[in-house]
């Protein structure tokens, strides 16, 4: 919902009934845009329906700040734990910078899942030759 459509503070304290509409309508507006992000991907990947969803799912797992994004510090962990950028720590860390920098395409010095999957999706496309044209 638009901010000016939710109910103020002390309406809503007057009427629980209307706070708990705008929690439902909000959490229903997330679940209608995650989809419609899941079907671009599908679009544009060819990546398996099931699959987007089980990452998704996964994303949901991962430290996030208040607006559902991962940070930096995230995305290091998540490569570490994947074997991604060497056994050295600061190799480790410059291939998180630079792949965050890359994916981060709103420079909002953070992450949705839109965006680490449209990057992590071009960066795995085709082979390593191909990569390294």
């Amino acid at each position: 919902l638009p901010a000016a459509w939710r109910p103020s503070p002390e309406v809503a304290a007057l009427c629980p009934a209307s706070s708990a509409l705008a929690l439902a309508v909000g959490r229903e507006s997330e679940r209608h845009t995650a989809e419609a992000e899941d079907r671009r991907l599908f679009q544009c990947s060819g990546a398996d329906a099931g699959r987007i969803a089980a990452l998704r799912r996964e994303f949901g797992l991962l430290p996030r700040d208040k607006t559902g994004r991962i940070g930096l510090q995230t995305l290091r962990q998540v490569l570490k734990r994947c074997g991604i950028g060497g056994s050295a720590m600061q190799r480790r860390d410059s291939c998180a910078e630079h792949l965050f920098r890359l994916v981060d395409r709103d420079n909002s010095g953070s992450l949705d899942f839109l965006e680490l999957m449209t990057g992590l999706l071009v960066l795995s496309a085709g082979g390593r030759d191909h990569k390294l044209c």
